[in-house]
């Protein structure tokens, strides 16, 4: 947390590898819209030619809660390329239940092999094919919290807020749960679809 700053008169040495973590920060905001964090990444690649990434993709109070940053990952993940880091390490969601653990899971799979690959159309290949019918459904919901979280220019959206309502309302929740109604009702007919689209609505 608090050695994130590069230094000002030590350089590391050729044999050493700095881990850069990006935890304490507005995730809503891909890292190159980061202030702070961008300009630290910036020296410390002055610095030395060794620098790994480690950000983090899921809400850590409550890994179940909505987090929309689906689309902020593949945005940092381009400006870290952009960037020349040498790797990057992604500290997702545990257990079964975490909110679009599996979307999230492949999707950063598929941009760290290739950081340029439109995320959406990865998105939608993955949804469409983990949820059949209910795919297009689960990705308006997505676009939904999407655009909830980015109605106030100014908010914080943290990994340890330990509440939704500064960003999501009860508008919000009711067209998400018509969403996710009709996603249900999408795939009634198969027993693992449904159960898959059943757990994605936890979060709600």
């Amino acid at each position: 947390w608090k050695t994130d700053r590069p230094p000002q008169t030590v350089k590391p040495l050729p044999n050493v590898l700095v881990q850069f973590g990006v935890l304490d920060r507005n995730h809503k905001l891909p890292i190159s819209k980061v202030g702070n964090f961008s300009r630290y990444l910036v020296r410390w690649r002055e610095l030395t030619k060794h620098v790994y990434m480690w950000d983090y993709d899921p809400h850590f109070s409550n890994f179940i809660q909505p987090h929309p940053n689906h689309f902020v990952m593949p945005e940092s993940l381009r400006y870290y390329r952009g960037q020349g880091v040498s790797g990057v390490f992604i500290q997702g969601s545990w257990g079964s239940t975490g909110e679009f653990m599996h979307l999230r899971a492949w999707l950063t799979a598929q941009l760290l092999w290739d950081p340029g690959r439109d995320a959406r159309a990865l998105m939608t290949d993955f949804l469409n094919g983990y949820y059949g019918a209910a795919g297009p459904l689960l990705l308006q919901y997505i676009d939904l919290i999407g655009s909830a979280v980015s109605r106030q220019p100014a908010l914080w959206l943290g990994v340890y807020d330990a509440t939704t309502r500064h960003w999501l309302t009860l508008e919000d929740l009711t067209a998400a749960t018509r969403l996710f109604s009709q996603a249900e009702a999408a795939v009634a007919g198969d027993e693992t679809l449904l159960r898959r689209v059943r757990r994605a609505k936890l979060s709600i």
